[in-house]
């Protein structure tokens, strides 16, 4: 998979720096010098010629987040794709950078800020549910 560094320009934002990494994506901060906005850029890239699952997947992904409307729900604005006509090779996904740090990182510290936070999941959840999605990845580190 191809890395970005500091300064690097991709589909017209510049890198800041990598935020994380899953299995098949790295995720930068990124800078829009048009708009000045900041944002989440996620990088899928193909794994090899036949299995195009991560592509799939990232795209399913952005299709999900774009259709809900809702404050628990990261919104998606833009899914940037790039290869052939026939076939796509990498997308990135433009994503709203939610500050702050995941529930794997700053558990709660008392029963009343876990149940907090879980309304609030399940709240978002039930939102996406109503809309036909589910969360195929729900874990401490996405929340």
């Amino acid at each position: 998979m191809e890395i970005f560094k500091k300064g690097d320009m991709v589909e017209g934002f510049r890198i800041e720096r990598e935020l994380g990494r899953g299995a098949a994506s790295i995720i930068y901060l990124a800078w829009d010098p048009r708009t000045k906005h900041i944002w989440a850029l996620k990088h899928v890239e193909r794994g090899d010629a036949k299995d195009d699952r991560f592509l799939v997947q990232a795209e399913a992904e952005y299709k999900a987040a774009s259709a809900q409307d809702h404050p628990g729900v990261r919104k998606i604005t833009r899914c940037i794709k790039k290869g052939s006509i026939f076939k796509t090779n990498e997308l990135f996904l433009v994503m709203e950078l939610v500050d702050g740090r995941s529930l794997e990182l700053a558990p709660p510290r008392t029963m009343a800020q876990a149940v907090h936070i879980f309304e609030q999941v399940a709240r978002a959840l039930g939102h996406m549910h109503q809309r036909g999605w589910v969360h195929a990845d729900m874990k401490p580190n996405n929340i």
